[in-house]
């Protein structure tokens, strides 16, 4: 890219974010991004010469570990871009993370509540329909919260998000992202095509049960009557399909449509795996929550105990960055044990999203890494025609494994890594 870079290149440091008492003078994190942007002008130079296109954006975390302090450095390429990236899963983490909150305040009021109770969902005005189960495979579960995570964070299942949003409550969603300083976050939709933007403010009734089927806790169906903030400048595409396949000359409006922005869910992301640095993302979970998060992130969905496809979900289904979703890469291969993704992903309309922290349990390397880009080369929204097998999914691939030759190797970082890979049950 030689001077050029500059035009494209920004550096962002979060505030506070660094909180080692004295970090170390050897941190380059900008350097390191630098190196990896100019790899990557090599194999995708149309994605990094012409960026607005693809709209993409990057945020890497440098993560320095002695025996005794950790030291984060974060820097980002385009972050601060007015362009719409539709969030897809991505808002799953904190919908899920707001979840383990509910729950909280409701275990507070009853004890013989936990993780594992059955919850039934009672249809009045809302779009989905009463259950108290839901399948996976040819299998049927009972509705538990711990299903329900498992199923979003391992195989992003529509289901069991909609589900977790009926469970928090569109209001509490919302009024949540706002006092934890989300820029101009929403989750106003849950992922079902029937349900209109009224519906999604109704959040039906539902009940927890105990172990024999008895009641535990009961919620009547929750409203939100709040407004509803619409940004106009949401738009993606020059043109789109309507019903019946008809072509629209205008670009899409996601107006109505949710938004997370990407500095948002690195932030996230980050506090879970580092709980004392300052992020403002703070969410109300116990550290043995926030433990289950992470492994729930970085688990293969055959580590789940459910009734999976071992086919259809294949160990990296969900891991772009590093991995890049390869079928290829079967449970046999040393690379999975070696290496681990805990991740969130999102893929829709052409917009590709992953949010990663990556670990090399052998040489003590770790970084936290997310990307975004939009790949629709003919600009029609909903045309399902979209490259992500041609450029997204090999983009991240390259960035992820660029990031990790680039980054330190650490030996005092290994002994942890191994302990956490050891307690999250990824090492084999």
């Amino acid at each position: 890219m030689g001077k050029k870079s500059v035009i494209f290149f920004i550096v962002f440091f979060l505030s506070g974010f660094i909180f080692s008492q004295n970090s170390p003078a050897s941190m380059k994190a900008p350097q390191i991004m630098q190196s990896v942007i100019d790899s990557l002008t090599v194999k995708f130079p149309d994605v990094i010469k012409t960026p607005e296109k693809y709209k993409f954006k990057m945020i890497f975390t440098e993560i320095k570990r002695s025996r005794t302090k950790v030291a984060l450095e974060t820097v980002s390429f385009r972050v601060d871009q007015k362009e719409y990236l539709y969030p897809a899963s991505i808002v799953k983490l904190p919908t899920a993370l707001m979840s383990l909150e509910e729950f909280n305040l409701i275990k507070q009021k009853v004890p013989k509540v936990d993780l594992n109770s059955t919850i039934k969902f009672v249809q009045t005005k809302g779009c989905l329909p009463t259950t108290n189960q839901i399948k996976i495979g040819n299998r049927m579960y009972p509705t538990s919260l711990d299903v329900l995570i498992k199923m979003v964070l391992g195989v992003s299942d529509n289901d069991a998000y909609n589900r977790l949003y009926d469970f928090c409550g569109q209001q509490k969603l919302n009024n949540r992202l706002k006092e934890m300083g989300f820029r101009e976050g929403k989750i106003i939709r849950k992922f079902v095509l029937n349900c209109n933007l009224n519906q999604n403010r109704i959040s039906d009734s539902l009940v927890i049960l105990g172990k024999k089927g008895e009641k535990l806790y009961h919620r009547n169906t929750l409203e939100n009557k709040d407004s509803i903030i619409i940004d106009t400048s949401y738009k993606l595409g020059l043109q789109y399909e309507g019903f019946n396949k008809q072509v629209i000359n205008k670009p899409f409006d996601f107006s109505k449509q949710n938004n997370l922005d990407l500095l948002d869910i690195h932030k996230v992301l980050s506090g879970l795996v580092f709980p004392k640095s300052n992020s403002n993302h703070r969410f109300n979970i116990s550290e043995e929550q926030r433990k289950y998060i992470l492994q729930n992130l970085g688990r293969y969905p055959d580590e789940y105990g459910l009734a999976y496809n071992s086919l259809e979900y294949f160990p990296t289904y969900k891991k772009y960055l590093f991995f890049g979703r390869d079928p290829k890469l079967n449970y046999m291969n040393d690379s999975l044990n070696r290496f681990r993704s805990m991740n969130i992903v999102g893929v829709s309309f052409g917009c590709v999203i992953d949010c990663a922290y990556i670990v090399d349990f052998q040489t003590g390397k770790e970084f936290i890494l997310t990307v975004g880009m939009y790949v629709n080369e003919d600009e029609v929204i909903n045309d399902a025609k979209y490259d992500y097998d041609r450029i997204a999914y090999p983009f991240m691939k390259e960035a992820g494994r660029l990031f990790m030759g680039a980054v330190s190797e650490n030996p005092d970082a290994v002994p942890y890594l191994e302990s956490f890979g050891n307690e999250m049950e990824f090492r084999k």
